[in-house]
């Protein structure tokens, strides 16, 4: 599963997949950081105004019969406080 360190300035973690099915994120920070997720630009994203919140231990699963095409845009991350760690897991159409 990937993994990314996110800090306290914005991250774009996923780019646009136009296949993507659905998407899971994992917060397993040790440190107690809380990592805010959106799916939007990373240059204009803070704490205040991400849609998700990842809690330590917490996850969070989007899928695009449920959640719409959305998902399907570029994803960016922040923390509040540096060395969090976040997986992720995407499932696709396969080409061809």
């Amino acid at each position: 599963m990937p993994q990314t360190v996110v800090g306290a300035a914005p991250l774009q973690i996923l780019d646009r997949n136009s296949k993507r099915k659905s998407l899971t994120f994992f917060n397993v920070s040790v440190g107690g950081q809380v990592i805010y997720i959106d799916n939007v630009r990373n240059d204009g994203m803070t704490v205040a105004n991400a849609g998700y919140v990842l809690v330590p231990n917490g996850s969070v699963s989007f899928m695009e019969f449920f959640d719409g095409s959305e998902i399907k845009l570029p994803w960016s991350a922040i923390s509040d406080g540096a060395g969090a760690i976040l997986y992720h897991k995407e499932l696709a159409d396969r080409e061809g």
